[in-house]
């Protein structure tokens, strides 16, 4: 059994070597994916809690006005009251928005430094 290789020792003896650059490959991509998914899961934090602020900031207003209506008594003053809760609604939104995109946008940016890219 010293020299001569059966057909079954030549087709895996051949293997050996392309697997380990696939092996190598695999490593570095579950690398960056581990860099990847840390980055996902501090921009998910970071948009959580900004989003949880936010609701509770409008939720602040909601009660706010309800207030107001509940207790007015001239349908001009309940005008002013409806338009200033949707001018403060389509303003407070508008600044949400923009501060999720700089959280999104923030995350793509260290995605583009991820090491190895």
């Amino acid at each position: 059994m010293g020299g001569k290789m059966t057909d079954t020792q030549k087709r895996t003896s051949g293997q050996a070597k392309p697997m380990a650059g696939f092996n190598q490959a695999q490593a570095a991509q579950f690398g960056m994916l581990g860099w990847f998914g840390t980055a996902m899961i501090e921009s998910a934090t970071r948009a959580g809690a900004e989003f949880t602020e936010f609701l509770n900031e409008r939720i602040k207003e909601d009660v706010k006005t309800q207030h107001a209506l509940l207790n007015c008594r001239d349908m001009d003053r309940l005008a002013e009251i409806q338009a200033g809760f949707l001018k403060t609604a389509v303003e407070q939104y508008a600044a949400e928005t923009g501060k999720l995109m700089n959280i999104g946008n923030a995350m793509f940016e260290k995605m583009k430094s991820t090491p190895g890219s």
